[in-house]
């Protein structure tokens, strides 16, 4: 456990490092004035702090740097999160609005949105449900025998489909159809909209199959994994190294190495933070990641998160996340108010 001084020392170290990505001397820490200490009294107390695993240094002379374990102390007892500002808040929830509640959109202007936000990488996954139901479907006249059937799901995902005509149908019998239809099976899982099919006409029944099947791919989910801003990690002094890079890189478009965190990070409320070797993967030890899932296991989600160098500006970073979390929750809330 460190003294009261010497965590005010780790603070001053890590946020001039992160923002500097140069070591820092005694000299420096002392000059500010809240130190209130000299600086051969910083050197004491940073050469303990080095002794104990928090810092490390290059040269002999040359100030320190956090190792893992002090930027976990930072996060865990110093660090104040900083949610993204008022400005900020608007843009993000003018871009979601301009999304028209298409679910499955959410997730790269999500991720678009964090790289913007953290200065670095960005992740997030679709959301994914084991169960949606449908709320209404449309038809519309495409062209001779084609006809455009678009699925609103209760889960607010949008599916879109062209399916053939058997026969020549006017816009105003595919109206009347889609508001059948919609009486017979608002509110109904894939499997109840199977199962009502055979009671149809011939129309009615491929559309309405047409529908199962799609809400049936949508419960199955995709497991992509969604990158943005992976340039911003290549910019960092940390990556100049071309062989390190190409190692994290070659991990980031590797699905099976993010499959058990991934799982582990949606089962668990709240946001991780992932430091060096706590990813268990040799490639992004010099890395940090900021996971976060959104919605729940019972309601369905997905996770999001930033991956940025170990020397990552937490506070903005967790800040971030959190925030960007928090607004996916409300948006299912939102269009899907009637979730089991």
């Amino acid at each position: 456990m460190l003294t009261q001084r010497q965590e005010y020392i780790l603070k001053i170290i890590v946020c001039q490092h992160v923002a500097t990505a140069q070591p820092v001397g005694s000299a420096s820490v002392a000059r500010i004035r809240e130190t209130g200490v000299s600086p051969a009294t910083v050197r004491h107390e940073m050469a303990e702090m080095e002794q104990e695993g928090y810092l490390t240094h290059h040269h002999t002379s040359g100030g320190r740097i956090p190792l893992e374990k002090g930027y976990r102390y930072f996060v865990n007892s110093l660090m104040q999160e900083v949610e993204p500002d008022s400005a900020e808040r608007h843009d993000i929830l003018q871009r979601f609005q301009e999304m028209e509640g298409e679910i499955e959109q959410w997730a790269r202007l999500t991720a678009s949105l964090l790289a913007r936000l953290a200065g670095v990488a960005a992740l997030a996954t679709p959301h994914e449900t084991h169960y949606v139901r449908l709320k209404h479907l449309e038809l519309v006249f495409w062209h001779d025998l084609l006809a455009l059937l678009v699925l609103v799901l209760q889960e607010a995902y949008v599916k879109r489909q062209v399916i053939s005509l058997p026969h020549p149908v006017t816009q105003d019998e595919l109206t009347t159809m889609a508001n059948k239809l919609n009486h017979l099976l608002a509110g109904k899982g894939p499997g109840e909209i199977r199962a009502q099919t055979p009671e149809m006409g011939l129309l009615e029944g491929q559309v309405a199959s047409t529908a199962a099947k799609l809400m049936e791919t949508t419960e199955q989910g995709r497991g992509e994994l969604l990158w943005e801003g992976i340039s911003n990690i290549l910019r960092q002094p940390e990556f100049s190294d071309s062989r390190r890079a190409g190692d994290v890189l070659d991990t980031l478009e590797e699905p099976s190495a993010w499959q058990t965190l991934i799982s582990q990070v949606f089962q668990s409320p709240g946001v991780k933070v992932i430091i060096g070797e706590e990813s268990h993967q040799e490639a992004l030890r010099p890395c940090s990641l900021i996971l976060s899932r959104y919605g729940s296991p019972d309601r369905g989600g997905g996770v999001i998160g930033v991956l940025g160098p170990t020397r990552l500006q937490y506070d903005r970073a967790v800040g971030a996340v959190r925030y960007m979390a928090g607004v996916l929750d409300q948006l299912a809330d939102t269009t899907n108010p009637a979730f089991p």
